[in-house]
């Protein structure tokens, strides 16, 4: 089953993804409304979701040519939905137009207004609903946590949530928001079991539960690291209940919470986007080429991270405009390196990156990750294991220790269809001479180029005889989502702890679409 949703899952990105789970909540509103089970029209419910499409569009368009900034075709519409589902539908004939309009407005205005240094601070969609409340008095009802809308609810926001590994985040603000409402009901009404039968019912849940997976998460605004997440998660769920309680501000305890997440997440947590233009492109393997870019300012990261990056351009497909990349290159060379593999078809984004010259630019943001080496003196010996492309992460991290003049026991084992895919292998050779360095390469493929080397697939067998002493080292698994998992589960029947299994992780990547 797990393999099976990867591979799903693996077919989107996270933003295409959030915006198709929106949209089939959409979908099923309008079918509960036709089925009386809604108290709004479908009609309704529609105009107001293609009002705010338009509306949202434009103003997006408005503003990011009056900023001469990038768009991301999916963000406007994700937002649009999201005012949507929280908004209660207005009658177009009744004269509802004007608040979508200014809902619309101050939503995609935040986005390039209440920005710091091009990255903005608040969750658009929040900003967007107090905006209409302040002004016309019609905020959010936050409607779409019917009962009969939790169902769609629970089981999109989970994919979503899966998807970009939040769902510990999503935990942390449930566990937290309960606790806080079963105690302040509970002493409010002197009656904990009273408090907890209330919070029992479905309607004090599917709310909260679209407000976690949709607009907690959002990876502009909320933390990248993960242990930060779980602060910020459990900061917001607290504030909703504190807001509600007294303030008085029932209706928008949500919004005002996540405001001032947003607020913590810039004053502890700020990671500016970097414009990048490219000065140089080598071609490192069979369809695999790097590409060298020159920062605008400094990228303080560690070996191993990645970034989210950036590319606009005419009729993406559904993978969208955004990729995580490795930064493949380390710490210690002054450019930044992104290096991934060609093949055909590609996806618009792959197919815009091949097309780009020298001076072109593309915009990352988010250094992120996990899969970086032991924070010690250098003993633990480690074990690392690459499928094609997934060794750039160990690209990195060589290279900066030849730099650095460090040294690990480390092994890798470096799978690739033929000879003519290894990447970076005069790195790998130059760090084999050191003598801290066992590089092992493997083939499936040897003719007609020779190959001298290993032949077959990374097996037990094969780190067993390369890795005597296995059990004994940390182990990083780098590569194709499914690669990654049949890996966990290899390490694992040959006993190898499960803390000891480090892996490449990027939220919203899809094994899919590293190769293409």
């Amino acid at each position: 089953m797990k393999t099976f949703i990867d591979n799903l899952l693996g077919r989107v990105t996270m933003y295409r993804l959030m915006l198709y789970y929106l949209g089939a909540l959409l979908f099923g509103a309008i079918g509960c409304s036709m089925a009386g089970l809604i108290p709004y029209a479908a009609c309704d419910i529609a105009g107001t979701a293609v009002l705010l499409c338009v509306f949202s569009y434009i103003f997006n368009w408005f503003f990011a040519t009056l900023f001469r900034a990038r768009q991301n075709p999916e963000s406007q519409f994700i937002t649009a939905f999201i005012l949507a589902l929280i908004m209660r539908p207005v009658s177009v004939v009744s004269g509802g137009v004007l608040i979508l309009f200014v809902a619309a407005f101050v939503a995609m205005g935040a986005k390039y207004l209440l920005a710091y240094k091009k990255m903005h601070v608040f969750n658009p969609a929040a900003v967007g609903t107090l905006a209409a409340a302040l002004i016309f008095g019609y905020g959010s009802s936050w409607w779409v946590g019917s009962v009969y809308m939790a169902p769609v609810i629970i089981i999109g926001g989970l994919l979503v949530a899966y998807k970009i590994q939040r769902l510990g985040m999503v935990a942390a603000f449930m566990g937290v928001f309960i606790a806080s409402v079963a105690l302040v009901m509970g002493a409010a009404w002197r009656s904990f079991d009273v408090a907890l039968n209330t919070l029992a019912h479905p309607w004090m849940f599917a709310p909260a539960l679209f407000f976690a997976f949709v607009m907690l998460v959002e990876p502009l605004t909320s933390p990248q690291k993960r242990n930060v997440q779980y602060y910020y998660a459990a900061l917001v769920g607290v504030l909703a209940v504190a807001y509600g309680y007294f303030d008085g501000t029932a209706p928008h305890v949500f919004e005002l919470a996540l405001l001032s997440g947003n607020v913590f997440n810039r004053a502890f947590y700020f990671d500016p986007r970097v414009v990048l233009t490219l000065r140089k492109r080598e071609d490192v393997a069979n369809n695999t080429t790097s590409f060298w870019f020159e920062p605008s300012h400094p990228i303080s990261f560690v070996p191993g991270q990645f970034m989210e990056w950036e590319l606009p351009h005419r009729h993406p497909d559904d993978r969208g405009v955004r990729r995580f990349f490795t930064i493949c290159s380390s710490p210690t060379e002054q450019r930044v390196m992104l290096a991934t593999k060609f093949s055909e078809p590609s996806s618009t984004f792959k197919t815009t990156l091949r097309a780009m010259k020298e001076q072109d630019k593309i915009v990352a943001m988010h250094v992120a990750g996990e899969f970086t080496l032991p924070n010690d003196d250098g003993t633990t010996p480690c074990v690392f294991i690459a499928g094609g492309i997934g060794v750039t992460p160990f690209r990195s991290m060589v290279q900066y220790m030849l730099d650095k003049k460090l040294s690990r026991p480390i092994t890798l084992l470096y799978s690739n269809k033929t000879a003519s895919d290894i990447a970076f292998k005069p790195i790998f050779d130059e760090a084999a001479l050191t003598g801290w360095l066992k590089p092992v390469y493997t083939v499936i493929e040897t003719a007609p180029y020779g190959w001298k080397g290993r032949v077959g697939y990374i097996t037990a067998d094969m780190i067993k005889e390369e890795v005597p002493e296995y059990m004994n080292n940390l182990f990083y698994v780098s590569g194709p989502q499914p690669m990654v998992a049949a890996f966990q589960k290899m390490l694992g029947d040959m006993g190898v702890p499960s803390d000891r299994i480090k892996t490449d992780f990027f939220p919203g990547y899809a094994e899919t679409h590293q190769q293409a």
